[in-house]
């Protein structure tokens, strides 16, 4: 019987168990890559597949017009409507979370109302507001996907308004005063492309003290609106 030498057994002996051993240990050693385990399971050739973290969005500056209805006039101004418009520049700052931004605007809001008919003093008269604010507006953006954005904010404000009373056989009677706004605003936007988009709004004010008419025997006239909005938007 022929002979093996103890050099070619431990020679073959490697070559059989350790080769596949060390390169298991290899193997063990190496660093786990989570992006390489992701495509290890996916289409590597669809980036979308990959599930990397959304890149967080710019910040941004944009400028909107929109005209705006009044109507609902609580408190001591019945039956009243009117129009106005919003001009505002706001500036949109990236959160850590994810879709949610925070929201600052500044704006200059006017409007023009009228109230119906009522009785004061056993006359039937009508009033007639014109007023002029500056908000500064502050709140939350969420982006519900590329296209449709939602915002909800909060505002304070100051600013001036003027009234009229009139009615048949009346003199017209004049007043005005400083006023102190508050506002909450609800906005849903719908992105055309990179830069305009279009939005509607919901607005709930508190305006006092409004007028001081002597004639109607109020010293202050406190004003609660509603109105609704469609507007513009440039982004920057």
């Amino acid at each position: 019987m022929k002979k093996f030498h103890v050099p070619a057994i431990a020679f073959f002996g490697i070559a059989l168990f350790g080769v596949p051993a060390l390169a298991a240990n290899s193997a063990e050693e190496k660093p786990y890559n989570p992006v390489e385990a992701l495509r290890a399971g996916r289409d590597d050739t669809n980036r979308d597949s990959v599930g990397l973290p959304q890149k967080l969005r710019d910040d941004s500056i944009s400028f909107s017009f929109a005209p705006e209805y009044f109507f609902d006039f609580g408190s001591d101004l019945p039956d009243a409507d009117g129009w106005g418009a919003s001009i505002a520049a706001a500036a949109i700052f990236d959160s850590a979370t994810p879709k949610w931004d925070f929201l600052g605007e500044l704006e200059f809001l006017a409007f023009s109302a009228e109230s119906g008919h009522y009785f004061t003093k056993n006359r039937k008269v009508k009033e007639t507001l014109q007023s002029a604010n500056i908000l500064l507006n502050l709140g939350l953006s969420r982006e519900f996907s590329e296209k449709f954005v939602f915002d909800a904010m909060l505002g304070i404000g100051f600013g001036v308004t003027y009234g009229e009373i009139k009615g048949p056989n009346f003199k017209t009677s004049s007043h005005g005063n400083w006023t102190t706004t508050l506002s909450m605003k609800l906005r849903g936007e719908y992105r055309v492309d990179e830069n305009w988009s279009l939005f509607t709004a919901y607005r709930f004010a508190y305006i006092s003290p409004s007028i001081a008419s002597k004639i109607a025997d109020w010293h202050n006239l406190d004003l609660f609106s509603s109105s609704v909005e469609l507007g513009v938007r440039y982004r920057f």
